[in-house]
């Protein structure tokens, strides 16, 4: 990550005099420091029986209900030639590099203030406490402006320590090997799959048992896609380089797993039965090789010229399920470069691109048109320069409406402000599960825009991961913290039927913008249901279920009373009902909210900031009568006090 220490520097001199804990936002059982503000997570590491916090300040955690901030600047002995980026910890417990037996020793990214020069550099726990320059840096350095962000761990079965570091402009990770921490060797990188859009930026590595079997040991690659989220890849490490698993590779390559019928690949010779009209689309499908089509083509109309025109019409079908998806992208000009549903000739349902070359998943909840006669029409009908093209691949008719607007990849987030996230690497060996925490930010708006004297903010409530195999193959499933349960005080608890419309239940008002929620919805016919959270001061965060397309979405266009730029968004995500009943899991603070649906399946976090008067609940149903819904709502206490 860009910038990380010298603003928080910056954010921790410009508050240093502020009051502890009575900010406006200040999260009240979130992690964020006493003073100043926090960046990416740094040197996760579980060691003598406690949680050791980074951001190159420094705090400690038994259990993640109380925190023990020891340094607001842990890093020391430098000359001040260069900036602190992300990094990681790591504990010496053989005195490979000489420090001593179980140092600590950090790893990060050195940015020298004149060149921009990105290279790798350690500092030692020292007896204070504090994290001391080692003379000997940079460690790796191969004259690089983008080359950062290293976790490194220990590789038992080589007796080794592996290094995954980014390139972030060239969208891959790079791995090195060192028998002491201090010479770097290059062995591999990976990269140009999934989400590429963006750069990438602070990877991790670890492995997961699956389906908690640990005779099933399966490694997964993550790296944070900026401006604001994170993909995974599942697959193996041999000591040299990762690989992905073929279900994996054929998930992300060719779209195999998923949920519903392909209508159109275009992956053949040429069109088939779809008609060509004009000059824009050529004779036979496009075959660049893109990393963000599936397959072998896509349909385009960007390999000719932006002034040229055209068509491509489907073959007529009958719309059998409720949600048409595809991948789009091109021009945002809606009406000229679009796909197009049309429904006796006529456009019922239309999508445009958003001015990039990227193509993400986009959709249309068609379930009122089923039965009925459609064809598809993708059109360029621009002539202007300024991404005059369209491109659409792998339509899907399905029972999910995948429109996140967001790449084809494995998403660890669909919220907003998640970034970053580390797992903790356990060096006493005695954790049964993995957890991880992210930054809860976002750097769409997170140089001043946000309206907290925290200035950089926090970080998410820990998570354990794990790995699933579901019907769409092995996924990434998160869960809270569970001895965050400690923080729990009074419960309220709520069962009935949900009525047309709004719908407050005042024995449920909480008294601040502080409590964990644990609401199930049993559907007995379809309907849109949810939550509408944070009400006050005619706003609130709505959250809709729509149960026809299994579409879970969250609101956030008339959420905060702040001014912020580039806040207001919708956040989509998909994931079918258990048995007819959809459990969410929130956990809202002050001035944040995340919701895990599914048991973990799908998770969104997202900043908030709402009014002081903006705290009320409501349940909501389309249609009424439909749902049943059974509440458990506790108050958090503070990690502060």
């Amino acid at each position: 990550m860009k910038k990380l220490f010298v603003m928080f520097a910056a954010f921790a001199i410009a508050y240093s005099a502020y009051p502890q804990y009575n900010e406006s936002y200040r999260s009240v059982y979130h992690f964020a420091p006493k003073t100043g503000g926090i960046g990416d997570p740094c040197g996760l590491i579980y060691n003598k029986g406690k949680y050791n916090l980074f951001w190159w300040g420094r705090a400690y955690t038994e259990d993640f209900t109380s925190y023990k901030e020891t340094s607001s600047r842990a890093v020391v002995g430098d000359d001040n030639s260069f900036m602190y980026f992300t990094g990681s910890c790591v504990v010496d417990k053989k005195n490979t590099a000489s420090f001593g037996e179980n140092k600590v020793i950090a790893v990060y990214t050195m940015t020298d203030k004149k060149t921009k020069i990105q290279s790798q550099g350690l500092s030692v726990e020292g007896s204070d406490g504090l994290m001391h320059y080692y003379d000997g840096n940079p460690v790796l350095d191969k004259n690089s402006e983008d080359f950062r962000d290293p976790t490194v761990f220990w590789y038992e079965p080589e007796q080794k320590w592996v290094m995954v570091v980014s390139s972030p402009i060239e969208r891959k990770i790079e791995f090195y090997s060192s028998l002491d921490l201090k010479k770097w060797d290059w062995m591999s990188d990976f990269g140009q799959l999934g989400a590429c859009e963006n750069i990438w930026e602070c990877p991790d590595i670890y492995i997961l048992p699956l389906d908690g079997d640990s005779k099933k040991k399966t490694w997964v690659l993550m790296t944070s896609v900026g401006p604001n989220k994170g993909q995974y890849f599942v697959g193996t490490f041999n000591g040299k380089s990762f690989e992905l698993d073929n279900d994996c590779k054929d998930f992300l390559i060719e779209g195999k797993g998923l949920n519903g019928k392909v209508f159109a690949d275009f992956n053949g010779e040429n069109y088939g039965l779809w008609e060509r009209k004009g000059e824009a689309f050529w004779v036979a499908p496009d075959r660049n090789n893109m990393s963000s089509h599936l397959g072998s083509g896509m349909a385009s109309s960007y390999g000719g010229n932006d002034k040229m025109k055209g068509a491509l019409l489907s073959p007529e079908f009958i719309i059998s399920s409720p949600a048409i998806d595809f991948l789009i992208s091109g021009g945002n000009h809606p009406g000229k470069t679009c796909i197009d549903l049309l429904v006796n000739d006529s456009v019922v349902r239309t999508s445009t691109g958003d001015n990039s070359s990227y193509m993400k998943w986009n959709g249309w909840n068609v379930s009122d048109y089923i039965g009925q006669k459609a064809r598809i029409r993708i059109l360029d009908d621009y002539s202007g320069d300024d991404f005059g093209f369209i491109n659409i691949d792998h339509i899907l008719f399905s029972d999910e409406l995948r429109a996140n607007n967001m790449e084809h990849a494995l998403w660890i987030d669909e919220g907003s402000d998640f970034y970053a996230a580390r797992a903790f690497k356990d060096y006493d060996g005695t954790l049964d599960k993995m957890v991880w925490m992210a930054w809860m930010n976002n750097w769409d708006y997170a140089r001043g825009e946000i309206p907290s004297s925290r200035g950089f903010g926090f970080w998410s409530i820990p998570r354990t991961i794990s790995l699933k195999t579901l019907p769409e193959g092995v996924r990434l499933v998160q869960e809270p913290f569970e001895k965050l349960s400690k923080l729990r005080t009074k419960n309220r608890k709520f069962k009935g039927v949900i009525e047309k419309g709004t719908m407050v239940v005042p024995s449920m008002l909480p008294k601040q913008n502080s409590y964990e929620m644990d609401v199930t919805f049993t559907l007995r016919e379809a309907d849109v249901v949810g939550l509408n959270l944070c009400v006050g001061e005619n706003r609130s965060l709505p959250i809709r279920y729509d149960s026809e397309v299994s579409l879970l979405s969250v609101d956030r266009t008339n959420c905060t009373s702040e001014n912020i730029p580039r806040f207001n968004r919708t956040m989509n995500g998909y994931i079918p009902l258990t048995d007819g009943k959809l459990r969410l899991h929130i956990f809202v603070d002050k001035s944040s909210v995340e919701i895990f649906a599914g048991d973990g399946r799908l998770v969104f976090s997202l900043l908030t900031f709402p009014g002081d008067n903006q705290y009320g609940v409501e349940l909501y149903s389309e249609k009424g009568n439909t749902t049943d819904v059974s509440m458990n709502v506790w108050n958090m206490k503070s990690v502060w006090k």
